[in-house]
């Protein structure tokens, strides 16, 4: 890791917790059907570059808004969805390291998916967090 990556690493920390556990709220405070596979996906693991990178586009690495928040998240939740939906469709069972979303959910791939990426929508607030930064 570069001096420069590791410096933004280390001031967005907080920040990506606070997404991380968003996220987590918003994956088990949903249906059955999404929280299963949403949790699986979440207890995969990632790096969360696209939270991160949300951030940076805002200005607010060190201090975000609760908006910004919940915006960072729901990219990552997008991302999540797409992951799962992809390996369901495809019939996966492996991705780079972690297994696939488990084969029990099929259902989830065509009608839960979608609401994976949507389940945290009306609370993005993403038009408030862009507004706030100018």
């Amino acid at each position: 890791m570069t001096p420069a990556a590791a410096a933004l690493a280390g001031a967005a920390a907080d920040a990506l917790a606070a997404c991380e556990a968003h996220l987590r709220a918003v994956v088990g405070d949903g249906l059955p059907q999404v929280a299963g596979p949403g949790a699986d996906t979440l207890d995969a693991g990632g790096k969360r570059l696209r939270p991160l990178l949300v951030l940076c586009c805002a200005g607010r690495v060190a201090d975000p808004t609760p908006e910004l928040i919940r915006a960072a998240s729901a990219v990552e939740l997008v991302h999540m969805a797409t992951l799962v939906h992809d390996d369901l469709l495809d019939g996966a069972t492996m991705r780079l390291r972690p297994p696939s979303a488990r084969p029990g959910w099929p259902r989830f791939a065509t009608g839960g998916g979608p609401g994976l990426a949507s389940q945290d929508q009306a609370r993005a607030g993403c038009r408030r967090a862009c507004r706030s930064r100018r």
